[in-house]
């Protein structure tokens, strides 16, 4: 059980840095310490299970390990498969954003030209005033409500 969660668990790692879908994750190589470090626990693990030294539990067989890393790969190329499926879908659906530095630029122009117009017709200082009238008010009932409650602990003690 133990060598097929670590090794599932594995397979996470390279998912997760696939955006594309489907079986990217193979094709984009790791950097050398997620690399490495993979080897290590997949290795560390088959290890664990095949010599297991501590006798709470038994180790399992070289049949069983082999049997459970056929599982995991196999297992692991499906969720790829249908993770690809899922994302394809999804970009068929749904709009694609643009994220591009042109986009922001003209996302930031077309705020500024509103903030430009609502300073000249006046709508901006319209707003501007309200919130403070907001905010005085807010203020007057915090006044009020601070008073009651120092009025209600007093008469308490």
């Amino acid at each position: 059980m133990y060598l097929q969660l670590s090794l599932s668990d594995l397979g996470l790692y390279f998912s997760a840095r696939a955006t594309d879908g489907g079986l990217a994750c193979l094709v984009t190589c790791p950097g050398k310490p997620l690399g490495l470090a993979t080897a290590l626990s997949a290795a560390s693990a088959t290890l664990l299970a095949l010599f297991w030294p501590f006798q709470t539990m038994q180790r399992v067989s070289e049949r069983l390990v082999a049997v459970t890393w056929v599982f995991v790969i196999l297992g692991f190329g499906l969720q790829e498969l249908a993770k690809g499926a899922a994302v394809g879908c999804l970009e068929r659906v749904l709009p694609e954003a643009d994220n591009s530095a042109e986009w922001q630029r003209r996302n930031r122009l077309a705020l500024l030209h509103q903030h430009q117009a609502a300073r000249q017709d006046g709508t901006l200082a319209i707003g501007l005033d309200s919130a403070v009238d907001r905010l005085a008010r807010l203020d007057i009932e915090l006044k009020a409500v601070r008073s009651v409650l120092q009025a209600a602990s007093a008469s308490c003690h």
